[in-house]
């Protein structure tokens, strides 16, 4: 019998400003059993060197390198850079999930490189609020210390609020206990919430 070999789906995971490749790498695994061809995206965010621009130009450049759309988790500052990427690549980016995203300034999170990619995503919502707002969804916990709930959230983007306290600990569990509703998000499964 001759059996078709499906290609997975790709997706990408954008760590925040710990660049803990290593960490998102251990729940790779996780995606991989639900279908994806998951991959981690070190940005760079405390590496001395390049500006916001170069670094998005880097992202950029390897989500062009997939042939099929791809779909996209950005993790708490992870998440920002994820959402410019989506305004630059829409037609390669078929849905986004943030999680604990610091979508606007929080001053305990003093990156530049952040401000910027904050700044700019703003502007983005200025000019075309409805393509962020259809391809992203917003996983934020009951209590986050770090990156605070008001901070998680952007006006017309579907949220879905996590009974879980604690920034790390709400990423953790986004991407491993509610890896299930994560997925159908992506997927446009939007009933599911």
């Amino acid at each position: 019998m001759y059996y078709k070999c499906m290609k997975r789906p790709v997706l990408i995971i954008i760590p925040g400003l710990g660049d803990r490749g290593w960490l998102y790498r251990i729940v790779v695994p996780v995606w991989y059993m639900l279908g994806f061809d998951a991959k981690v995206f070190i940005f760079g965010w405390n590496s001395q060197g390049p500006s916001h621009k170069v670094r998005m130009k880097r992202l950029l450049a390897y989500i062009d390198t997939t042939v099929e759309p791809v779909y996209v988790i950005g993790v708490s500052a992870g998440g920002v850079a994820a959402v410019n990427a989506l305004y630059s690549r829409p037609h390669k980016i078929r849905q986004l999930v943030t999680v604990a995203t610091p979508y606007k300034v929080v001053p305990s999170l003093k990156n530049p490189i952040l401000t910027a990619l904050q700044k700019e995503v703003g502007i983005h919502m200025k000019h075309d609020p409805v393509l962020i707002a259809v391809h992203t969804t917003s996983f934020y916990g009951l209590y986050d210390r770090k990156v605070p709930t008001g901070k998680s959230q952007i006006a017309g983007v579907r949220e879905v609020q996590l009974p879980i306290i604690g920034h790390g600990a709400i990423i953790l569990c986004t991407l491993t206990l509610y890896c299930m509703r994560v997925k159908k998000l992506l997927q446009g499964r939007t009933n599911v919430l």
